[in-house]
């Protein structure tokens, strides 16, 4: 990042750039927790992916999440992280308690 930059995201896979899937091929299925952009900027997409539960759910492969991001209107997305580590917690703006998401 550059010494004028206010926020930075990370990740480590891209998953859609200018509205196209990136190819990848890991098929592998995990837990996932990726973020995305409409064309805009004006729409931000925090998605996170359940997964390692037989019979509940059985998480996403990339290509699989690149076309859900897709569907939910992203223009760009990335992958930040995955496995045990996916989980969203909310801050409640009016208590500011946090709840996880899952």
């Amino acid at each position: 990042p550059s010494a004028d930059d206010r926020e930075v995201v990370s990740g480590n896979t891209m998953l859609v750039e200018d509205g196209i899937a990136v190819p990848h091929e890991s098929k592998a299925r995990h837990p996932r927790t990726a973020v995305g952009l409409n064309a805009a900027g004006t729409k931000l997409v925090l998605l996170v992916v359940d997964g390692r539960k037989p019979g509940v759910a059985i998480g996403m492969n990339y290509e699989e999440l690149a076309a859900e991001l897709i569907r939910l209107g992203c223009w760009e997305a990335l992958n930040l992280d995955g496995g045990g580590s996916s989980v969203m917690a909310i801050r409640d703006a009016a208590t500011g308690k946090y709840r996880i998401r899952s």
